[in-house]
């Protein structure tokens, strides 16, 4: 995606506010599903739930599909959907695109925006679906393998949009849509080895806060998705060495998100040596910068503080602006399965997948 259409894609994201959620209460068979609303899928905000059917013989995670392809197949599955609410749920079926989040983990992209990846494989049987209240809906979809598909991992989603838009009584006066994600994660085999790279380093304030971050544009140039392990050392002149080190979810094949490592306490301002190393993901890199902080950061979330979130983990790497919003993204299935998520997280839109066949 070229500049001009990632920032209008953004001021799309920006006016309307995209919850994502997995339901994973459902039973697997649609036959044994109840047909009254259940207590799990009345409590979710807007009130319904997707999961995947899982084929005979098959052990699948229950929140989203792993399958095994060749270039050229055609496969079918299934999902099956339950209303929770006492009204007839419209809703608007598309394949999306995954991506890799701000903060690592899978997102997913706006069913406006263009299929550009792995979203163009997903075709649904249906492109909206009623569902009345209080029961159940199976409903198939086809996965399409280009016969030029690139070997490795591959991730796409099945995204089920809530017709109706609310309004929030807020004063920004929010439009809310509920969407569910049920994650496809696909494999086809050889391709290269997951490997992370690392590239530019820079220091700033975390958004809306007082607390410094080393934001490290960490990438996977590999054909396969990892989870790596990122430490960041940053030594002050004529100062004492900070590292920080986390686990971090997933980096799809293929990607590269500027990551905001956070340093709690104060960090005055000045020069930094900053040194960065990335591990469980192919061979360990390393890489080496001098970054500047332009002001003296006391390490306060101020904005957390006076809406009552200053309970917040600390080693959150989550800006306390997205938490104070509601904004946050939260992967469930390892990173791949539905996830609670704002529209406005979508980043800009990696190299396109092989064309269709």
């Amino acid at each position: 995606m070229d500049l001009l259409a990632r920032q209008r894609a953004v001021a799309r994201a920006a006016r309307v506010a995209c919850l994502a959620l997995a339901f994973l209460a459902l039973p697997s068979d649609p036959a044994t599903a109840a047909k009254k609303p259940s207590a799990e899928a009345a409590a979710l905000p807007g009130g319904f739930g997707v999961r995947p059917v899982i084929p005979k013989g098959k052990d699948v995670p229950p929140s989203y599909f792993i399958i095994n392809a060749e270039p050229g197949d055609t496969i079918e599955r299934s999902v099956v959907i339950v209303n929770g609410t006492k009204k007839t749920k419209t809703l608007i079926v598309d394949g999306v695109d995954g991506l890799t989040g701000a903060t690592t983990g899978t997102v997913y992209a706006n069913r406006e925006d263009r299929h550009l990846e792995t979203g163009r494989w997903v075709r649904p049987a249906k492109k909206v679906v009623h569902v009345d209240p209080g029961t159940t809906e199976r409903m198939r979809f086809r996965i399409q393998i280009p016969a030029d598909s690139r070997p490795g991992d591959h991730v796409a989603g099945l995204a089920f949009e809530d017709r109706h838009v609310s309004t929030s009584k807020s004063r920004f006066a929010v439009k809310q849509v509920v969407r569910v994600v049920v994650g496809v994660q696909i494999h086809i085999d050889g391709g290269k080895p997951e490997q992370a790279t690392l590239g530019k380093m820079s220091m700033e304030a975390q958004p809306g806060t007082k607390v410094a971050t080393a934001v490290v544009q960490l990438g996977n140039e590999g054909d396969k998705l990892c989870k790596p392990k990122l430490a960041v050392t940053l030594t002050p002149q004529n100062g004492e060495p900070r590292t920080v080190t986390k686990d971090l979810d997933t980096v799809l094949p293929r990607d590269t998100v500027s990551y905001p490592m956070q340093f709690t306490g104060e960090m005055k301002e000045g020069t930094y040596g900053a040194t960065a190393k990335v591990s469980n993901c192919g061979e360990e890199r390393s890489a080496t910068a001098t970054v500047h902080l332009d002001n003296t950061l006391d390490g306060s979330s101020p904005q957390a503080k006076e809406v009552g979130k200053d309970s917040v983990d600390e080693g959150s790497p989550v800006p306390s602006w997205l938490l104070i919003g509601g904004l946050v993204a939260l992967g469930i299935g390892g990173g791949i399965g539905g996830l609670l998520m704002i529209q406005a997280l979508a980043r800009r839109r990696r190299a396109p997948e092989a064309q269709e066949a």
